[in-house]
């Protein structure tokens, strides 16, 4: 069960513990989480510069990105691929365990593409990337719905 508090969400996991989200709007979670507002929920587990530069550009575009560390996406995509409508990362090797049910962009310099194949759904974006490549990469992957 997941509990929303006046900006607050509140998601339980297995531990007992709580993974707390703030600032979300409706669009940041978006519809599996129940709300009527649709839009996608993009996670980004990058490092800190890059992936300031994709919140931007996506912002820009009217997407709702949001930074996470490896284990609290891990911890997200665990509670069910359905919070997640796109994972955005450089390590993909980390979410192997959600190959099947996770939609990911793979950004790196030097991408293994035997890796990146191993997704159901993934798109590699070589890095330094422009901004236009980023946009239509994430367009793809949120069009193979």
């Amino acid at each position: 069960m997941i509990h929303a508090f006046g900006g607050i969400v509140g998601l339980p996991i297995p531990n007992g513990q709580w993974i707390i989200i703030t600032e979300y709007s409706n669009s940041d979670i978006g519809p599996a989480m129940g709300w009527t507002c649709p839009g996608p929920s993009i996670l980004v587990v990058e490092d800190p510069l890059v992936g300031k530069l994709v919140h931007s550009v996506l912002r820009r575009s009217g997407y709702a990105a949001h930074a996470a560390s490896f284990a609290e996406a891990f911890d997200l995509l665990n509670g069910g691929a359905s919070l997640v409508s796109l994972l955005i990362t450089n390590r993909p090797e980390v979410f192997l365990q959600f190959a099947e049910r996770c939609r990911l962009l793979y950004m790196a310099a030097c991408p293994d593409h035997d890796l990146a194949s191993r997704f159901r759904c993934c798109q590699v974006l070589h890095k330094p990337f422009h901004p236009a490549e980023l946009l239509n990469a994430v367009k793809m992957l949120l069009g193979s719905e």
